[in-house]
């Protein structure tokens, strides 16, 4: 369906993992080499420092139910890797609550089996970053499914995953982050380690890997449109990069000479681009939305104040429900505030925020 760019800027010491939107195009890094695994993820030599910038160019998969419901799903391992229908931690009564759940949709596709246990998990349990520990001689998934029935992602990850094998569906545990917090006036989103996430890739026999999340509160598929506060619609065509493949494994070759020529180009690239998108956040901030910044930065102030952050899959709401603070009415007011301005735009005045902002002690 098309490609879209990312330009990466860290800001904290990470390890050498090159994070960006799975499958990728192209690929430019400012690094000696990279290294590509056996699950498609690109390492650099040395850990990502602050201040390094890197931009991909990824696909934008057709991964909707009408595309992946006529595939079906490879009776044998992918990539000869046996462990993709591995089960054999999962407990026969497991098993058969995975067979109970698909037992209908499988006779329609497998498409139909995957996705009758991932709402079914996304129905029927709970979501929460403050999980005890399993109880000693408890199998995790086990306690899971049928004792506490409260998890996070990587929780609903792992079941998800075993109970797709044990239908025979190829399945794997993926990580990595959610998209963070997008800011429209700076027309970039802030990934913390907060929106660290997991789900689960299912491999289809024409799509291949297929990423799933069986996690409450986020769409089960993979995002299949291009949202409109991403750079797209050519802006990939002024940044220099590598296609993924032969020309990786030159520049390993090649070393930092290679880089010369190609480093000159991206610093033309990049000054075109930070040219263009501050012409457009100077565009948006010409009528900004009254109080969107300010009531953010509350929200923010206010999570920080109440010693825990919202979570990827929760929305507002479900956040505010899930504490119970001192500031209980305050709390009330900004998330009214906040899904208001986020779903409906009607961001409240200046004036109102400050007044909010006043009763935070």
């Amino acid at each position: 369906m098309g490609t879209f760019v990312q330009v990466f800027r860290v800001v904290r010491p990470l390890p050498g993992v090159i994070t960006a939107a799975y499958p990728l195009q192209s690929l430019y890094a400012p690094v000696s080499a990279l290294r590509v695994d056996a699950y498609g993820t690109f390492h650099t030599p040395d850990q990502l420092r602050p201040g390094q910038t890197y931009s991909a160019v990824s696909y934008l998969p057709n991964l909707s139910a009408q595309e992946l419901r006529p595939d079906t799903t490879p009776r044998v391992a992918p990539d000869e890797n046996n462990e993709y229908l591995d089960f054999s931690s999962l407990s026969l009564r497991a098993q058969r609550l995975a067979q109970h759940i698909a037992a209908d949709a499988q006779a329609r596709s497998d498409f139909d089996a995957v996705m009758a246990i991932t709402r079914y998990l996304q129905h029927n349990y709970g979501y929460s970053l403050d999980v005890p520990p399993v109880p000693a001689g408890h199998e995790p998934v086990d306690w899971f499914l049928f004792d506490h029935k409260v998890a996070y992602c990587e929780q609903f990850a792992t079941a998800a995953a075993l109970m797709f094998r044990s239908l025979g569906i190829p399945a794997r545990l993926a990580t990595g982050y959610a998209t963070g917090d997008y800011n429209s006036t700076l027309n970039q989103a802030v990934v913390r380690e907060r929106d660290a996430h997991a789900w689960v890739e299912v491999y289809f026999q024409q799509h291949g890997w297929v990423p799933v999340d069986p996690t409450p509160g986020i769409d089960p598929l993979a995002f299949t449109r291009m949202p409109s506060h991403w750079a797209a619609g050519g802006v990939a065509r002024l940044i220099p990069h590598l296609t993924v493949g032969a020309p990786v494994a030159a520049l390993g070759s090649l070393g930092a000479i290679a880089l010369v020529p190609a480093a000159i180009g991206v610093l033309v690239a990049l000054a075109m681009l930070v040219t263009w998108l501050r012409r457009r956040a100077r565009r948006r901030r010409a009528h900004p939305a009254p109080g969107e910044s300010e009531l953010l930065m509350l929200y923010d102030r206010l999570q920080r104040k109440l010693g825990r952050r919202r979570a990827p899959p929760e929305t507002p709401l479900e956040y505010m429900e899930a504490v119970s603070p001192a500031t209980e009415s305050l709390l009330a007011e900004v998330t009214e505030a906040v899904n208001e301005g986020a779903y409906a735009g009607r961001w409240p005045e200046r004036e109102r925020v400050r007044a909010l902002a006043d009763r935070l002690t």
